[in-house]
Order: structure tokens, then C-alpha cells, then sequence
């Protein structure tokens, strides 16, 4: 169909240049894929910061336990159950988690309201996204804070008391 198309275009004005003729869907294609590659690699990124963030709040919490392991002990002593210690491991952890999930939605509503400025037809957030990222930042928060609320309901109070 594209030679036909040619020719009668050059049968209308044999002046005007006639080059690089394909279908429509063909040129969405070339620039939607490198908008596609941007998104997937943003995309990475933000999975790769969020493992990032998982990791330095378990080393935080493992750190912060550590430092606290008499604390802990002299509470699993005086009668402290498994569930009474977890629960105070994780009681660190929420407000981590609220302050995170709130500083990064407040700050992804700015730069949202930015990029609707500079961007036409472009919306500065999605109520989905957010909420989603929101839940993400909390799961992973509580994720981080698993291990150490396991593990400082397992300290033995008589060797933490004797530890330094």
C-alpha cells in the first residue's frame, strides 16, 4: 500500500519529498519503547530502594537491639513474655514506618505537582500508586523488624545479664 500511496502523491505534486513512509502503529511503537524502558528502569530503581531501605532498617534494629540485650534480658527475667517482647521490638518499628510512608508520599505529592506542571495531560498522582507504595513501605518495614523481634524474644536473661 505504501508504494501506491507514493505514487499518487508524486502524481498530485512531483515536489514534494516522499521519504521514510510507514504505518502509524509502527511509529507509535518507536516512541512509545523508549517511554517503556524509562518506566522499567524507574521501576528497578524503586525496587532496589526499597530492598536498600529493608536492609538498613533491619541493621538499625538489629544494631539498637543489641545495644539493649541487658534492657531485654532484665524484662524476659522479671516475667516479660515472648509476645510482650516482640510486640515492643515492633512498637520501634511503626513509628519507622509511619514517618517513612508519610515523608515519601508527601514528597512524591510535590514532585507529582512539579511533573503536572511541566508535562501536559500528565497527572502529578495516582490515589492507587499511593496507597500501594504506602503499603509496600509498611510491609517492608515490618518485614525488616521480623528477624530482630524473633530474635530478641529468644535472648536467654541469664546470659544477657552477665553479657557487657
Amino acid at each position: 500500500m505504501i508504494p501506491q500511496l507514493r505514487e499518487v502523491l508524486r502524481q498530485i505534486d512531483n515536489s514534494v519529498p516522499v521519504e521514510n513512509l510507514r504505518p502509524l502503529a509502527d511509529q507509535a511503537g518507536d516512541t512509545s519503547t523508549l517511554d517503556r524502558v524509562i518506566s522499567m528502569l524507574a521501576s528497578g530503581f524503586a525496587a532496589v530502594a526499597m530492598l536498600l531501605a529493608g536492609i538498613g532498617l533491619y541493621g538499625v534494629l538489629s544494631y539498637n537491639l543489641a545495644q539493649r540485650t541487658r534492657e531485654i534480658g532484665l524484662h524476659m527475667a522479671l516475667g516479660a513474655t515472648v509476645g510482650s517482647v516482640r510486640r515492643m521490638v515492633f512498637r520501634q518499628v511503626g513509628p519507622i514506618a509511619f514517618i517513612g510512608a508519610a515523608a515519601g508520599a508527601i514528597a512524591a505529592l510535590a514532585i507529582g505537582r512539579i511533573a503536572e506542571s511541566m508535562l501536559f495531560q500528565v497527572a502529578g498522582y495516582n490515589v492507587t500508586v499511593m496507597v500501594a507504595a504506602c503499603a509496600a513501605v509498611t510491609a517492608i518495614a515490618l518485614a525488616a523488624g521480623t528477624v530482630p523481634a524473633w530474635r530478641a524474644s529468644r535472648i536467654d536473661p541469664m546470659q544477657a545479664l552477665r553479657c557487657e
